[in-house]
């Protein structure tokens, strides 16, 4: 008997702990990204279901097979350039104009120039413009949300990053006269640039709120999941970390403008 009323007492508290934890959630800012977030997923999920409704599944499968190439192509060309931007830019070392150049805009470029050749040569087809384009302006979109994040805006720079794409798809598939996927996939191009260059101008002008770069600050490519270390190395180095807590060999390369 006495067990039992210890398990009641220890199940009553338990229940009062996580009402506390929910009302200080509640009334916190999280809560309010958390929606945002929420309301992205579901906006998301509309805007594909509308497709889906509106162009068919024949013409909603191919657009989703370019899509989503496009998609996974981006993170590859990106080099981790998001995630190389917010620790970067957030722990006040800054970055050289020349380095913010080659990561966010350069770099990418040249690898989707190449991509786009080397699949020409191997699978000739018109719609690969299209798809590297998207690529491209995907990461232009998730490398400029980083850079806001780190000037302070939160809830902007998680829709820009995550709704983005995908609301460029969508108004491009109401403002496309006819459901020709390369058309829709050149409109979603076409309406990311506007964005990202209303993001671009947002930056510069909120450029004062960053630190001056370092004489010795250097730039990581790494397509990896953490950036393990940021500073000054031998330009071109490679070198293997050790095992992380999962036992996973970690590689990182470095390369500086």
């Amino acid at each position: 008997m006495h067990h039992v009323f210890s398990l009641i007492v220890f199940s009553a508290r338990k229940f009062a702990s996580h009402k506390l934890a929910l009302q200080s959630l509640a009334q916190s800012s999280a809560a309010g990204t958390l929606a945002i977030r929420g309301s992205i997923v579901g906006a998301n999920f509309c805007v594909m279901l509308w497709l889906t409704l509106t162009l068919g599944l024949a013409t909603f499968g191919a657009l989703v097979l370019l899509w989503g190439a496009a998609l996974v192509i981006g993170t590859v060309v990106s080099g981790g350039g998001p995630l190389i931007l917010l620790p970067r830019l957030s722990s006040g070392n800054g970055m050289w104009i020349r380095q913010l150049a080659g990561l966010v805009v350069f770099f990418p470029a040249t690898l989707c120039v190449l991509g786009w050749l080397v699949a020409q040569a191997l699978w000739p087809d018109p719609r690969w413009a299209a798809v590297f384009a998207v690529a491209y302006c995907v990461n232009t979109l998730g490398c400029l949300a980083s850079i806001m994040r780190a000037l302070g805006s939160v809830q902007v720079s998680m829709v820009l990053r995550d709704a983005g794409p995908f609301s460029a798809l969508g108004l491009a598939a109401v403002l496309a006269p006819d459901d020709n996927v390369l058309i829709l996939l050149w409109g979603a191009v076409g309406l990311m640039t506007l964005v990202a260059l209303v993001a671009a101008g947002w930056c510069i002008s909120n450029s004062a709120r960053l630190g001056p770069p370092r004489p010795t600050s250097r730039v990581c490519w790494s397509w990896s999941r953490k950036i393990y270390v940021l500073g000054p190395f031998k330009r071109g180095s490679f070198t293997r970390d050790r095992a992380d807590n999962n036992g996973r060999c970690c590689y990182r390369i470095w390369y500086h403008f």
